[in-house]
């Protein structure tokens, strides 16, 4: 029996799902271990543990640490591999006028919106204990692509236009976010645990779009209604250096707005189906 080449923690989710798919396209090996599954034996190989709470982080405080601190603690003390990559997030760089991997940041554990940027904060803090090169950190932007079941905030906003044929923005039409596309996500993701020359980089696209770009897209595909919350404030991310993974392995991420309308044919194509 070969050795397992790779495990991935949280496999069943959007990031660890399309590295499974990744792998099998490839021909190498995987396990996946689950949140309730016991800690695997043996060499795991390459580790990446994708495994978190993001969008309910804030309904789940007890299982957002213990995902994103407790059990990554157990694994990195009791487990054995040849490579490990711990998914932190670019959410991080919300309050921050500088986004390079060497940021400092400012948060409040009074504040229930940084709740989840401390525990992920705790995990590199955990990472970067170990003193060991092969355990490498990526601060991964908001991810699209065919994720259809999660609670993310453009999949919502797509389920909301097609199922209900209105939009509620509770964030101003000015706000604006930096996404990067699932696939060029995974590639540089292996890459760097192949052959990342630092321990920590960032995978975003570099760029922001609006929320008004993109729910004015979404409304000129679907023909839905959009509304703003009165008093809605302005929440725009700041533009996320990507020096590193552009230098190191010549990064770029597809554009949202070129693959909107794929995503809202193939949701509306699954909600057909129905």
């Amino acid at each position: 029996m070969k050795p397992i080449q790779n495990t991935i923690f949280g496999g069943h989710g959007f990031i660890g799902s399309h590295l499974c798919q990744s792998f099998e396209k490839d021909g190498l090996s995987y396990q996946i271990v689950g949140r309730q599954d016991p800690l695997p034996k043996g060499n795991l190989g390459n580790v990446y543990y994708c495994a978190g709470v993001t969008a309910d982080f804030r309904s789940r405080p007890f299982a957002t640490f213990d995902a994103h601190i407790s059990t990554l603690a157990r694994v990195l003390e009791s487990c054995q591999f040849s490579t490990f990559i711990y998914l932190s997030s670019a959410r991080l760089y919300r309050h921050s006028s500088i986004t390079n991997e060497e940021s400092k940041f400012t948060i409040t554990p009074l504040d229930m919106e940084d709740f989840v940027d401390i525990s992920k904060l705790g995990g590199e803090a955990l990472c970067h204990s170990t003193n060991n090169e092969r355990v490498r950190i990526v601060r991964l932007s908001n991810v699209f692509g065919k994720d259809f079941l999660s609670k993310n905030f453009l999949t919502e906003l797509i389920k909301s236009a097609l199922v209900d044929g209105k939009i509620h923005l509770r964030s101003a039409l000015a706000s604006s976010k930096d996404y990067v596309d699932i696939e060029s996500a995974v590639n540089v993701i292996r890459r760097i645990s192949e052959c990342g020359k630092d321990r920590l980089y960032n995978v975003a696209s570099g760029y922001n779009i609006s929320h008004e770009k993109i729910v004015c897209l979404i409304k000129d595909l679907t023909g839905c209604q959009v509304t703003v919350e009165e008093g809605a404030s302005i929440t725009k991310w700041p533009l996320i250096k990507i020096d590193r993974i552009t230098r190191e392995f010549d990064f770029k991420s597809l554009h949202l707005i070129d693959e909107l309308e794929g995503l809202v044919t193939e949701y509306k194509n699954i909600l057909d189906k129905e």
